[in-house]
Order: C-alpha cells, then sequence, then structure tokens
C-alpha cells in the first residue's frame, strides 16, 4: 500500500470519529440542534468525499456526496432533521467506517463491493410530509439537475482556489477534477508544490524507465498528484505535479532524477501551524512496529534474569559482598527502567475505551429504533484506557451482548407498561479495572432469563442438533438443572445460552437470534483473550453480562513453584497470602464431599492441586505443603488455595503466548521464558487464573 493511501485511512477514520461525535451532539437534541455542528458535518463529508475521490474510491466519495447534499437541505431548512434520520446517520458513518477500517487491511483496495445505499435508507425522512417542507412531487431529474449543478459548483471553487495559487492556466487544463482537489488539499495543508520534468527518448524503454522514476520519486517521501505526458518529435515529455508527504523530503537527491520548478511554497503556512499547533502533534505507529518493541523488552528481561543468576554464583565463588551488592543495585536499577520503558511502550498501544462505549451505544439505539423499543443507554467509567489490539477484539463481543440485551431483554414499552416498569428501558455499561483484570459490564432492566423458556428451547436444540448435543450435554431432562430442593441451577441454565446454534429465539431477527453470538463470545473471551464471561439475571428484572479479560502487560512479576518436581508460574498480583501447613498453626484442614477445605482466620478457602487444573488424578496432598490464597475472580469461591510443594523465586517475568500446543493444555494461559543454569532457554507454564474456580 502506498503512502498516499495509508494517509487517506488515518483521515478518514479520523474525519468519521468526528462525524460521529457530531452525531452524537445532535442526537441529544435534534429540534434544537445548532448550525455550525450541522455545518461541521458538511465540511467533514466534503472532506471524504473529495479524498475519496482522489484516490480513486469513487463509491464512497459518492456516499459521502449523498450525505452532504442532504445535510445542506437540513441547514437551508428545506430538509426537517428529525432523531430517526439522526440515528439513520449515525448508522450509515458507523459501517462507512467498519467498511474504511477493512478495506485499509487489503493488499489492493477497491472499495467495488461496498454494499449501502445512502438515499434509500434516508429516503423516508427527507421525503414524507411528515419532515420535509419540499414538495414531494419534486421530479427525480430536477433533482438530479440540482445535485450536479452543485458538483460543477463545488469544481469551480477549487480551480479557481488553485489557479490564484498556480497561476499556470494551460498546466491546470490538463488535470482532473479529482487531482485538483487533491492539490487544493495540499496547499491546504501548507505543503511545497513541485513541477518535475523528465525527458525520454523513443530509442530507450521509456516506459519502464517512467515507471522506475515514478517509483523513485515515491520512495524520496512524495507523493504524485498528476502525470501529464506529452509527445515532443522523437521523445516524451512526463510532466509530474508532486508534493511531499514527510518530513524533510530529499530535495536534492530529487533534481538528480527529474528538473524541478517551484509552483507553491508552502512552507512559511506549514510552520506557522507547527507552531500554533505544537500541542497537537501526534505520530501514527503501526502496532506491528509497538509488538517488536514489546518483544525487545522481554527480551531484556530475560537476558537481566540470566545475568542476575549468573552473578550470584559467581560473587558466591569470589566472596567479595560489597562488590555483589553494588552489581545487584545495578541490575535493580536495570529492572526499574525496562519497567519504565514498559510504560512508555505500552501507553502508546492504549486508547481510550470511551470511543468502544460510544459505539456500543449507537449500536444499542439503532437496534432499540429496528424494534420499535425504547432505551436509554448509561455509561459509567468511560475515561479508562485500553490496548488498542484488546479493544479491536472486544468490540465485537460487546456489540453482540449489546444486541441481545436490546433484543432478548428489554421488552416493547407497552409490554413494560403491563409490567409497572417504564416504557423505556434502560442498559448501562460499566467498566472498572480491578488490579491486573479489566470488568466489563452490559446491565439490562428488561425481563431477565427465564429458567423454563430457555429449557424449552435447550431440548429443541438438542433434538435439532443430536452430534453437538452428544458434545455439549449439560443434561436430558429438567431435573438435571434443579437442585434437591427444586430450585433451578441458574449457573447451569446460563451455559446453555453460549452452545453453539443455540437461540432462544424462533427466527433471527434485526437485533439477534442467528445462535453463533454467544458462543462465539465466549470462544474469543476465554481461549483467545484469557478472559471470563459471566452471567447474573433475576426474572422481571434484569440481566447483566461481565466480562473479565487481563490488561496488557509485558513484564509481570511472578512466583515460580514446583509440583511434582515440574516448575510452574502464577502471576504475584492476585495472590494474597501464603502459608505453610503443618508449620501454620492457624490452619486447619478437613474434608468436605471429597473436596480439601483450609480454615483460617475464621473463613474456609476449598484447596486445589496442578492435578486438578490439568485434568490429572488427583492423588493425596504432600506432608507439607505452601498454600498460595489467590483471589480468582467472581463466583461461588472468589478466594481459592494453591497447592504448592516449593516456592523457587519471585521475579519478573516475561509472559509470551509461546506454544499453541502448550497454550491449548487445559488451565494454561501463558508461558514464561526462562535461561537454564546451562544456558538453555526453559518454558513455564503459567497457571491460569481465571479457570481455578471451574476445577473445584
Amino acid at each position: 500500500m502506498n503512502d498516499l493511501l495509508r494517509i487517506y485511512f488515518n483521515e478518514t477514520e479520523e474525519l468519521i470519529d468526528q462525524i460521529l461525535d457530531n452525531l452524537d451532539v445532535l442526537r441529544s437534541d435534534p429540534y434544537q440542534h445548532s448550525i455550525d455542528v450541522i455545518n461541521e458535518l458538511m465540511r467533514r463529508f466534503h472532506t471524504i468525499k473529495g479524498s475519496s475521490y482522489s484516490v480513486g474510491f469513487m463509491k464512497i466519495g459518492d456516499i459521502a456526496h449523498k450525505v452532504e447534499d442532504i445535510l445542506v437541505g437540513v441547514r437551508d431548512g428545506k430538509i426537517e432533521l428529525s432523531y430517526d434520520m439522526i440515528l439513520k446517520m449515525i448508522d450509515i458513518a458507523q459501517n462507512l467506517k467498519n467498511f474504511i477500517s477493512a478495506l485499509s487491511h487489503q493488499e489492493s483496495p477497491s472499495d467495488e463491493n461496498i454494499r449501502f445505499d445512502v438515499e434509500s435508507i434516508l429516503r423516508a425522512d427527507y421525503t414524507d410530509s411528515q419532515v420535509s417542507r419540499k414538495s414531494v412531487a419534486e421530479s427525480q431529474s430536477e433533482r438530479k439537475r440540482a445535485i450536479a449543478k452543485e458538483i460543477e459548483d463545488d469544481k469551480k471553487d477549487v480551480r479557481s482556489y488553485v489557479l490564484e495559487r498556480i497561476k499556470d492556466e494551460q498546466l491546470l487544463n490538463e488535470l482532473s477534477d479529482s487531482e485538483l482537489l487533491q492539490l487544493k488539499n495540499s496547499i491546504e495543508k501548507g505543503k511545497d508544490i513541485y513541477l518535475g520534468f523528465l525527458k525520454l527518448s523513443f530509442e530507450e524503454d521509456f516506459d519502464k524507465k517512467g515507471r522506475d522514476t515514478m517509483e523513485k520519486i515515491r520512495e524520496l517521501g512524495f507523493e504524485i498528484i498528476s502525470t501529464i505526458m506529452k509527445i515532443e518529435g522523437d521523445f516524451v515529455v512526463v510532466n509530474f505535479i508532486i508534493s511531499p508527504v514527510k518530513d524533510n523530503p530529499d530535495i536534492k537527491e530529487l533534481e538528480k532524477i527529474i528538473k524541478l520548478q517551484n509552483l507553491w511554497r508552502g512552507a512559511q503556512k506549514t510552520h506557522q501551524v507547527d507552531l500554533s499547533q505544537q500541542q497537537k502533534v501526534s505520530l501514527k505507529i503501526e502496532i506491528s512496529e509497538v509488538e517488536k518493541i514489546m518483544n525487545i523488552i522481554g527480551d531484556m528481561v530475560i537476558v537481566k534474569n540470566a545475568i542476575q543468576s549468573s552473578m550470584e554464583k559467581f560473587m558466591n565463588l569470589v566472596g567479595n559482598q560489597e562488590i555483589a551488592q553494588r552489581i545487584r543495585d545495578n541490575i535493580s536499577e536495570m529492572g526499574r527502567k525496562i519497567r519504565e520503558l514498559q510504560d512508555i511502550v505500552l501507553d502508546v498501544r492504549m486508547g481510550p475505551i470511551e470511543d468502544i462505549l460510544k459505539m456500543i451505544e449507537r449500536t444499542i439505539l439503532t437496534t432499540a429504533r429496528q424494534l420499535g423499543k425504547e432505551v436509554v443507554v448509561i455509561r459509567e467509567g468511560e475515561n479508562l484506557t485500553i490496548d488498542a489490539e484488546i479493544g479491536r477484539r472486544l468490540r465485537t463481543a460487546l456489540l453482540h451482548i449489546a444486541r441481545n440485551a436490546v433484543s432478548h431483554g428489554i421488552e416493547p414499552p407497552e409490554e413494560r407498561i403491563r409490567a409497572g416498569k417504564k416504557p423505556q428501558g434502560e442498559i448501562k455499561i460499566r467498566v472498572q479495572r480491578k488490579g491486573e483484570f479489566i470488568s466489563i459490564d452490559i446491565t439490562d432492566d428488561g425481563k431477565g432469563i427465564i429458567p423454563e423458556k430457555v429449557l424449552e428451547r435447550y431440548f429443541a436444540w438438542r433434538k435439532e442438533f443430536p452430534q453437538l448435543a452428544s458434545h455439549f450435554n449439560l443434561g436430558e431432562t429438567e431435573l438435571d438443572f434443579k437442585r434437591p430442593d427444586g430450585s433451578w441451577i441458574e449457573e447451569k441454565i446460563y451455559q446453555i445460552l453460549f452452545l453453539p446454534g443455540f437461540s432462544t429465539k424462533n427466527q433471527a431477527d434485526e437485533g439477534a437470534g442467528r445462535g453463533a453470538g454467544l458462543y462465539e463470545v465466549k470462544k474469543e473471551i476465554e481461549e483467545s483473550m484469557k478472559g471470563k464471561v459471566l452471567v447474573k439475571s433475576a426474572v422481571g428484572e434484569g440481566t447483566t453480562f461481565t466480562i473479565i479479560i487481563p490488561t496488557t502487560k509485558i513484564v509481570v512479576e511472578v512466583v515460580i513453584f514446583k509440583w511434582k518436581g515440574e516448575k510452574f508460574a502464577l502471576p504475584l498480583s492476585p495472590i494474597l497470602k501464603t502459608e505453610v501447613f503443618p508449620e501454620s498453626k492457624d490452619i486447619s484442614i478437613r474434608t468436605i464431599q471429597g473436596r480439601e477445605i483450609a480454615q483460617l482466620g475464621g473463613r474456609e478457602y476449598p484447596l486445589i492441586t496442578v492435578d486438578e487444573i490439568f485434568g490429572r488424578e488427583k492423588g493425596n496432598l504432600p506432608d507439607k505443603f505452601f498454600i498460595l490464597i489467590v483471589e480468582a475472580g467472581e463466583g461461588k469461591y472468589s478466594e481459592v488455595g494453591l497447592v504448592v510443594e516449593e516456592i523457587v523465586d519471585i521475579k519478573d517475568s516475561v509472559m509470551k503466548n509461546f506454544d499453541e500446543d502448550i497454550l491449548m493444555l487445559r488451565g494454561i494461559s501463558a508461558v514464561v521464558e526462562e535461561i537454564g543454569e546451562d544456558g538453555t532457554k526453559e518454558i513455564i507454564p503459567v497457571v491460569d487464573i481465571m479457570r481455578i474456580p471451574e476445577f473445584i
């Protein structure tokens, strides 16, 4: 992908984010909208239109132009802005952003596959008597003439602007409309504009030499706005209109391959902009480049640990404690600097979660409109930041849950009124940071999860998908989902919701009910992101879906321990305390229904071993062992005692998704890499703290 396209994608996605913010302002009060906001929207869609045409994305440009045309009608009082129209515009902008984001990852991007028509989406809102003050009888041909006139007026404005600055009308006559617009955009950004000359003989391979020259121009940090070819006798003369895309482009090197003439000096303007915008300078970095830095930091930690281990052995032989302490202090300082570097790199990866929450809110409102429901959205914790890559992967999962909250949870207004509720439903999105984890709740005040309805659909699902049912067998009769006292085992019923192909809807609707969403959500969160999905519900009151995921860390302080001679690791942060049995007199252990329970300080902690976590035969506990009391998330057992034979070390280590075969093993979330005593690499599995309660 060339630099011009890269700039286009970055700038267009930023513009759409600004458009969505503008539309959020309008949504808050569509009938008291500021003309300034409408003008901002028009300007941004106009910019997208021009830049899209300039890079050959004609369909995207057409979409932007159609929306701009509608906004002109709103500004001029010919079209009345409605709440429903704003929601549809939000939907268009969000779909456009998703399409452009997908396009930016293609090797040879093309907008030929874009498949939504603005006019058909918005037609009802700006043509019926409710919103249009203009005659509905206006002919389509008249409308086309009006649009064509506006486009021609735009072209004249662009041409006049460029001609005022580059006083070469003959040259400008050679340029297409999109090239003129691109030239105008470059001038507005304060860029220098050059005219390059290249003379090629018919006797040489002029076509290849021309292509090579263009490639060289781009390599030197310039974009080619236009290429004009003329034949003069036995020669082909090529004129290039070019502009720099990088700071401090190599003009001298460029002059070695083509003759240059300066058409427009934008340096002074650029300098003024830089002075006034000093606080707004930003740099876009590819995530892949940040990943490389993170990997280097990880390698630094591994080497530092190896140096420290070797140093301790060496100093034990030498016996000079003063020098040994000095080296320890230096290594400790090195560790602090590595952690500082880690924090800086992670800050580069971080972005506001507010952007994701806004997108979810817009999706909720759009889905509610499609289903004829009324919903208000409350957002909490949007000031937190989140790793950009985690945010990208999390977005899809949250959208599934949000749509389900509207479709399955929130009742229609008339049903809510009959139940004694307000006609307008409420969905709350709450984000919290809990130690090394991020917790996201999506709560609705709808009808809740009704066990009887879920089981009815579950038994129908078993008949429809017998092979899946044999693989995911949660129960065969209603009694399998009840306690001895006849009450429902809610946790088991909620597991049904995450079965592949399962849905409580008889038919897929606009928002949910296709039977793939929650299964994919659970798979992505728990398998790929090593997180957890929890469900709480009360019939008639509502449902909460909670997603808990680990935060991004390169360097993590871990406890290295042994069990039956094997080394394992556990992050230090969730370990609340460590006890030794039987040395600690405050601990007593008893067995309840086959499970050892440690009683300590008036509390009970179920004990679990690595064997159980990894699905091995449990066996008996050793005569002497350590108990790591760990915070294991929400649920029946929020704190659990992990039994280990020996604590080997506590150190900074690097978490890696190192070997897919290892990570597929039950109970392992990652691995840490160490350099062993013989200099070879040692891979140590990290116990998945989120999964521990499941194995009790």
